[in-house]
């Protein structure tokens, strides 16, 4: 269960040669007692870090996509074109975390007009922009 997940995070985050700097693996050590990733060891050494998502595929019968188009950060605005999502928490379902997703401000609005008629399952890597 959890406690063996965490457990093993914190072994990789202790034995591992290569990797972020001691800040970063406090931050990561912290994300995983707090069950928000996973974290393990490859073969080759490296840290993997592992983190469920949900995101909102939402169209419309012409073709369009609801889409965050950019983010405010402090005074500027910045592009960011992605489709709104959200950490999907421990032991949380699909459907859980896509109500979640649906009350906070941003989606709020469409809450009450969204129906869940299937969902899909991915899996797919990439870099880290913080780890």
């Amino acid at each position: 269960g959890r406690e063996i997940q965490v457990f093993i995070g914190v072994q990789a985050l202790n034995h591992c040669k290569h990797g972020p700097s001691n800040s970063k693996r406090m931050q990561l050590k912290e994300e995983v007692t707090k069950s928000k990733c996973t974290v393990v060891l490859t073969p080759c050494g490296m840290l993997l870090r592992v983190v469920s998502l949900v995101v909102l595929d939402l169209r419309r019968a012409n073709g369009n996509v609801l889409a965050q188009v950019g983010k405010l950060e402090g005074q500027t605005f910045k592009p960011a074109c992605e489709l709104p999502g959200l950490k999907q928490g421990h032991n949380e379902v699909v459907s859980e975390a896509l109500n979640r997703l649906l009350e906070t401000k941003k989606l709020r609005f469409i809450a009450d007009k969204v129906e869940l008629e299937s969902f899909t399952s991915e899996t797919m890597q990439k870099e880290s922009k913080e780890f």
